[in-house]
């Protein structure tokens, strides 16, 4: 495959001297931890990222992302109505842990549901959703194997879809629990306002109106000032577990802390982490949807009627930039599609909005780690005007023009030589 490559566009002539993020990051107590982007995935700080660890109820993160999957889908809709079995009324009636009283006697919105789970991570809404999508828990529980699956995630112990089984404990690396939480923000980024709010009311319009309260207690002094989500829960040694996430800007991160020390460690973890990341980095936007290409050379069409291509990009690119780098340079690399290139050159005729190959983005001298299934920046390279084929004339004249273009060039070098 080929592959061009190319540095062209230097903010400011020189890098200011470089300092060493080692130097700065966090002290975390907790034994499992992650920081991640939540634009590009790109991983920011990591801690025994790769070790077991068990989420307790942050196993809804996962659960939640599939019904919004989907919902996307087209296959589930917010307005279908949702009937209670005997075994989420049970629960719903447990109010020591995070639920919402459910009835048998009326139906409930998907919408609704999916409220009461952002809000106060209801146990009980979240079971109503897993049994009208599959028909029992464990059918999904093996829906979100699979997905674990898909993204890479090899490493794990799924026994139940809200983390609330006592005897069997869900466990994830850091790292999955990060993926999951980015896709759950990806695919459904207004989620946030529903897990922003400390407290709401659940079925608010009826007589059953119920209060829910944020386990995450933003009034806390420990809590990172801004946050905004996502969920929280308890593990086997009863010490308060989140993934969290705040937006400042345009960079929004997520962070992961997995089996704390303490519940109030915990929260200082996070508010470290958090701190550390908006100090480090930002979210800068390199590439517009539409622009018309100019980080790459231009790209020659073979038996065209125009000899080179017009191109744009298809997508907005964003890119995490160390701040130590007040001005940095950005790298190019833009990989062909090899069906439509012969040499390296595009043959003619190809349709308008074709995608001819991707062009990523890196930071220089910033390698860049991201969340398994994922890739640095990047966008699809499309064609921006139909590429139409030339007539034979057209073909003739561009044939014989090539030499002699290079004959002109090399008289252009002998005279240089003689006259210098």
């Amino acid at each position: 495959m080929i592959l061009w490559s190319s540095c062209l566009i230097l903010i400011s002539s020189f890098l200011f001297p470089s300092t060493s993020l080692a130097a700065n990051r966090p002290e975390v107590t907790s034994e499992g931890a992650l920081l991640t982007d939540a634009n590009t995935g790109q991983i920011l700080y990591k801690k025994k990222e790769n070790d077991l660890y068990d989420i307790g109820e942050l196993t809804k993160i996962l659960s939640t992302y599939l019904i919004y999957q989907l919902i996307e889908e087209g296959t589930l809709s917010l307005e279908d109505k949702v009937s209670i079995s005997d075994e989420v009324y049970s629960l719903s009636q447990n109010y020591s842990i995070p639920n919402v009283p459910l009835r048998q006697d009326k139906e409930y919105t998907v919408n609704s549901l999916l409220h009461a789970i952002g809000v106060g991570q209801a146990n009980s809404a979240m079971l109503a959703l897993v049994e009208h999508v599959d028909g029992t828990e464990d059918k999904f529980v093996e829906r979100m194997k699979r997905q674990l699956e898909q993204w890479g995630i090899k490493e794990y112990e799924l026994y139940n879809a809200t983390g609330m089984d006592q005897e069997k404990r869900n466990k994830l690396t850091p790292t999955a629990v990060g993926l999951c939480a980015y896709q759950l923000l990806n695919i459904a980024p207004d989620f946030v306002e529903e897990t922003k709010k400390e407290i709401d009311l659940f079925d608010a319009e009826s007589e059953d109106a119920f209060e829910m309260l944020n386990p995450l207690n933003y009034s806390d002094d420990s809590v990172y000032e801004g946050l905004d989500g996502l969920m929280g829960g308890v593990n086997d040694q009863d010490h308060f577990l989140s993934v969290q996430t705040a937006k400042k800007d345009s960079l929004r991160l997520i962070s992961v802390i997995l089996n704390p020390t303490s519940s109030t460690e915990s929260h200082n973890d996070h508010k470290r982490l958090l701190t550390y990341g908006f100090a480090a980095f930002r979210l800068d936007h390199v590439l517009n949807q539409e622009d018309k290409i100019k980080n790459i050379a231009r790209i020659a069409v073979r038996n065209g009627k125009e000899a080179f291509a017009e191109l744009k990009y298809q997508d907005d690119v964003a890119v995490v930039t160390p701040l130590i780098d007040t001005a940095p340079v950005f790298n190019y690399h833009f990989v062909p599609d090899p069906s439509y290139f012969e040499g390296d050159q595009l043959m003619a005729p190809i349709k308008e909005h074709t995608a001819i190959g991707r062009l990523e983005v890196q930071v220089e001298g910033s390698a860049g780690e991201y969340l398994p299934s994922l890739n640095p920046p990047n966008t699809a390279v499309i064609v921006a005007e139909p590429i139409e084929k030339g007539n034979g004339l057209i073909r003739f004249f561009r044939k014989i023009s090539t030499p002699i273009d290079q004959w002109g060039a090399n008289i252009r070098k002998f005279f240089i030589r003689i006259f210098n």
